[in-house]
């Protein structure tokens, strides 16, 4: 199972929840998925900012995947981390334990979501800085997602730095990922995530 197929059952999940869905929102970091409530509006300003939860999907990266998730803890109620649930099942003790001690949440994924750690909850945060950004979600957000794809290209003289087989890929890249030092990729070695984003 791969990110992009977790997504749209993690989002019928948040949504079955009673949430609003955000996609790929800046909060710490880029996150993959936030969930929202909103007070009942009762006038022409947008209602109060109720709670806002955040989920990580992740296939394999445990320690990438809590530490992105502690860092979305800083901002919001609630933090998940989303791994298929076979996964999930052959966890070793040591792995679970660092969710429940970092208060992170897990979810398992398959056909359905399955909640295998809780995460601790904060309600007393002030999240009020995320309102108008999460308002132009509930409003036109998913107007984003509708956008044309940009199209990828060879990147002249570069070429993808991942490695199959324990061999290198060599193959032509199409996308850098900046950082300490420049990665390059191509298209098939490309994380799920930016997958999305272009054609």
């Amino acid at each position: 199972m791969t990110e992009k197929q977790m997504r749209p059952i993690v989002v019928q999940w948040l949504k079955k929840e009673g949430y609003g869905v955000a996609h790929e929102i800046l909060i710490s970091g880029y996150c993959d998925l936030a969930g929202y409530r909103f007070a009942e509006r009762k006038d022409k300003r947008i209602p109060e900012l109720m709670e806002v939860i955040t989920v990580e999907l992740k296939i394999n990266d445990i320690a990438g995947a809590i530490r992105q998730a502690i860092n979305n803890l800083y901002f919001v109620n609630e933090s998940y981390v989303a791994m298929p649930l076979n996964r999930c099942v052959k966890m070793r003790p040591k792995s679970l334990a660092q969710f429940t001690d970092s208060g992170i949440g897990l979810l398992g994924i398959d056909t359905k979501v399955t909640e295998i750690i809780s995460p601790n909850s904060d309600f007393r945060k002030d999240i009020s800085w995320m309102k108008k950004k999460m308002w132009r979600w509930e409003r036109n957000g998913y107007q984003r997602l509708e956008q044309k794809k940009q199209k990828l290209y060879p990147i002249k003289g570069k070429f993808c730095g991942e490695t199959k087989n324990g061999k290198p890929c060599g193959m032509p890249a199409v996308y850098r990922s900046g950082g300490n030092y420049d990665h390059y990729y191509c298209r098939d070695c490309m994380p799920e995530k930016v997958k999305a984003k272009y054609e």
